[in-house]
């Protein structure tokens, strides 16, 4: 009940960014999974593909690079393979070949679907001898491929009939990367959108979570004689393991952010597999799903990390870094000014913490209640205990004020606390410890969730527009939220910084954001200066407050991040008010 409870909110920003028209066709979607609700929300969930005839035509004859792509498609007993088969051969882009490799199928459905696809000039059909699983049945189409590209296609998906004439155009505009991916759509058995997949640039930490690739891949062959074929050890995961090797390779992705493919979720597809798994009533975990967690282990043991993947995120996954045997004393900074209340359930909770070598600085900013002074004497702080109390007697600025408190502690790893917060979990802080010893990692952030158990922060997101300019992720929206990962931000309410980076970028700007975006100023800044930052789901927090501000003011900081990092760009138009 929850979830619908905040489609009003969602259907405003989906309206916001992608047009009312959307909107109304998510919200069908998401009701047309109710039980009860008619089947198919009266026949108005969006159906891929879209029937809009495309201006293809005007512009595929004159390219000048007209690579041939073959797509290869393994085949094993599909239900669908007639409808995948006809959205190739129905590609607005001729330039293609679909190698069909029969994994000794034994339904009929699938052999005369088979036999009919064969005879299309387009078509090359390859029956193996014996069935090799989905990695020895890829490997033989692509030996028999003669593309320039080769495409990966499941036998019961769909592909947009645009979906190689986009790729030609990319290759046109100059991009000559190796590995080439889009967005996708999930439908289900009627061809019904029920989900989408918006996916992000690769990086290698994202990569180590999840198969954040997936559909649909297209991948230079001279590229792909480079890493080697599809390795059946791990198939159900096999072009999880392709993607960690193409990275590994130093292989170029380029992400297509369309959507054009469509991934049938189906009782029989290997991915239900996961996504269906009880791990209460099932006694064995998914064997895809332990495939992939033997591909990323086997990458990290080939680089000699020290880590271990573990089952804390399935159905994703999380690698565990090991912290080095000598380890720094973290001094937590926690400002406050009054409002004990906090300050007593932070404090309590922070008693769970079971990484002991902490210092923790209570920063005072002109506290003047007597309940307040009452408990800090309390407490009994000490110069030199595990508990110390910091005054910091000017008008409130939070940049000024951490600023300031790190000047005054000697310590390198510092994690800046804010005091309406309270810890969860026991081990958050070895969950943030575990990257900031990693090479190049400047600044590590967690996940918030206000009391009702709602996302209020899953990392940070950066527009070049100055109302959305910097976001707080609060949905649990694909992977985004739910793995641990390279982020373009994350707030300062929980962050976990070297005061050598900190003070090499100059710190929190004092004057420009001195209440809020300091954090994302202080963020892209760390960026800037060659350091990556990290999100770690596993440290999870509950934030209890969140200050309101004046909208003057807020809207002030906003146009100074705007202005700051976007700069000059003939994109910000002169002639139109953006905010």
């Amino acid at each position: 009940m929850t979830n619908f409870l905040r489609l009003p909110r969602q259907f405003w920003r989906i309206s916001w960014q992608h047009g009312i028209h959307k909107a109304i066709l998510l919200t069908f979607g998401k009701f047309a999974r109710l039980r009860g609700f008619p089947k198919m929300g009266f026949g108005l969930m969006e159906k891929f593909p879209p029937t809009k005839p495309s201006n293809a035509a005007a512009y595929l004859p004159l390219l000048k690079l007209r690579p041939l792509v073959s797509i290869v498609m393994p085949v094993y007993n599909s239900s669908w393979l007639e409808e995948a088969v006809a959205s190739v051969l129905a590609q607005s882009y001729e330039r293609f070949e679909l190698i069909l490799v029969d994994d000794q199928s034994t339904q009929p459905r699938t052999l005369a679907a088979l036999s009919e696809a064969g005879g299309d000039p387009h078509v090359k059909l390859i029956r193996n001898a014996r069935n090799l699983g989905i990695s020895g049945a890829t490997n033989i189409g692509i030996e028999a491929s003669r593309g320039d590209y080769i495409a990966f296609m499941d036998h019961d998906d769909l592909l947009h009939p645009d979906a190689l004439a986009y790729f030609a155009r990319s290759v046109n505009d100059g991009h000559d990367e190796d590995v080439f991916f889009t967005d996708e759509v999930v439908i289900n058995s009627k061809n019904g959108i029920v989900g989408q997949m918006r996916k992000c640039p690769i990086s290698l930490d994202l990569l180590l979570s999840c198969n954040a690739v997936l559909h649909f891949v297209i991948m230079k062959r001279a590229a792909l004689r480079q890493i080697g074929p599809l390795n059946s050890d791990y198939d159900g995961a096999q072009d999880h393991d392709l993607m960690l090797r193409a990275l590994e390779h130093g292989l170029r992705f380029y992400h297509l952010p369309l959507m054009l493919y469509a991934w049938r979720a189906h009782h029989a597809a290997t991915s239900n597999d996961i996504r269906s798994f009880d791990r209460h009533s099932m006694p064995e975990w998914p064997k895809s799903y332990l495939n992939g967690k033997k591909a990323i282990q086997a990458y990290l043991d080939r680089h000699a990390i020290r880590a271990t993947v573990t089952d804390d995120a399935f159905y994703w996954y999380r690698v565990k870094y090991a912290l080095p045997d000598t380890r720094d004393e973290v001094a937590i900074i926690i400002p406050f000014k009054d409002q004990a209340a906090y300050l007593r359930r932070l404090l309590e909770s922070l008693k769970k913490t079971t990484f002991a070598n902490t210092v923790v600085y209570l920063v005072d900013n002109r506290s003047d209640q007597a309940e307040t002074k009452a408990y800090l004497a309390a407490l009994h702080p000490s110069p030199t205990g595990r508990l110390r109390l910091l005054t910091f007697d000017e008008p409130f600025n939070y940049a000024r004020l951490h600023n300031w408190a790190a000047a005054q502690i000697p310590n390198e790893l510092l994690l800046f606390l804010n005091n309406d917060v309270e810890i969860q979990r026991g081990d958050w802080l070895e969950a943030m410890l575990e990257h900031i010893y990693r090479k190049q990692i400047g600044a590590v952030g967690c996940r918030l969730r206000y009391p009702n158990g709602e996302l209020q922060h899953g990392g940070m997101v950066f527009r070049p527009d100055v109302y959305y300019c910097a976001m707080n992720l609060h949905r649990d929206e694909g992977y985004y939220t739910k793995v641990q990962r390279d982020v373009s931000g994350v707030t300062a309410a929980c962050m976990l910084i070297r005061k050598s980076v900190f003070q090499a970028v100059g710190g929190f700007d004092e004057v420009r954001f001195p209440i809020a975006f300091n954090d994302a100023d202080l963020c892209l800044k760390i960026i800037r200066a060659g350091y990556k930052i990290m999100y770690t789901p596993f440290a999870e927090l509950v934030h209890h407050q969140s200050a309101s501000r004046a909208e003057q003011e807020e809207s002030y900081e906003k146009w100074a991040l705007f202005s700051r990092h976007i700069g000059p760009s003939p994109m910000i138009d002169r002639h139109y008010r953006l905010s």
